[in-house]
């Protein structure tokens, strides 16, 4: 009996001597499971957190206006205009006197502002023609056109000092970096205005060159930087081109 008290009392103690060394080992995996699901938890938020300021930039420098609705009340665009007769260019109409009500004028400077007031002003309405009909004594179409202070040119008559009949034509630059141009001879009510383009009224013989408008520098200076563009299709200072909105211009022969 005395045995078997003996053996049961170093089994008991042999029992307890085990236990008290499982409690004594720290347990490093589950420390290093928790210490892995830290740091991802805290790498997850700070990529969500990155997500979420890129989609809000994003956002706040985007426009959600069609193209086809601009421009629209609020927005400002800029376009170049000049008027070459005879092989050399006029100056630049003056500031437009209906100014402080009509969105679509000029002040002076060879340059349209486009800044709609009224909904009457923006998307298709925002038309050279709009323009041309707000701007006093100004008259621009392919049988006549006639420059307020300068006079008035008709197709079919000639330049001084010269028998060649001359015609009115009107040429679209889409950028600065378009020297080249497109004719437009459909009705001036339907072309739009589009921001950093540049137009050229011409009278003279038919087939000449004609030029970008010389306000093409102040177009430069009047259009933030907005696109970073390379040759041939963009420049330095860059402006938009907006290549992708220019009038559909009917070429002439």
């Amino acid at each position: 009996m005395a045995r078997y008290s003996v053996s049961r009392a170093v089994a008991r103690a042999s029992a307890s001597s085990n236990t008290k060394n499982y409690k004594g080992e720290r347990p490093w995996g589950f420390y290093s499971v928790l210490i892995v699901i830290a740091i991802l938890g805290t790498l997850g938020i700070i990529y969500s957190r990155s997500e979420m300021v890129a989609r809000d930039t994003a956002a706040s420098t985007s426009t959600t206006v069609p193209i086809a609705d601009q421009p629209t009340v609020g927005m400002t665009w800029r376009v170049a205009l000049g008027f070459y007769v005879c092989g050399k260019f006029e100056p630049n109409l003056s500031k437009s006197p209906n100014a402080s009500t009509i969105g679509i004028n000029t002040s002076g400077n060879g340059i349209i502002t486009v800044a709609p007031k009224t909904k009457a002003e923006t998307g298709t309405h925002a038309s050279f023609g709009y323009f041309v009909d707000h701007y006093p004594g100004l008259k621009v179409n392919l049988s006549e056109l006639t420059i307020p202070t300068v006079g008035t040119f008709k197709t079919g008559s000639t330049c001084p000092g010269s028998s060649t009949k001359a015609s009115v034509s009107i040429r679209i630059f889409s950028g600065v970096l378009d020297k080249t141009g497109q004719n437009y001879s459909g009705n001036i009510n339907s072309l739009k205005l589009n921001n950093g383009e540049l137009i050229t009224v011409a009278f003279g013989p038919s087939g000449q060159k004609i030029p970008q408008p010389p306000s093409g520098s102040q177009l430069l200076q009047a259009l933030p930087p907005t696109t970073t563009t390379s040759a041939p299709t963009g420049v330095t200072p860059t402006i938009p081109l907006n290549n992708s909105t220019a009038p559909k211009a009917t070429p002439t022969t």
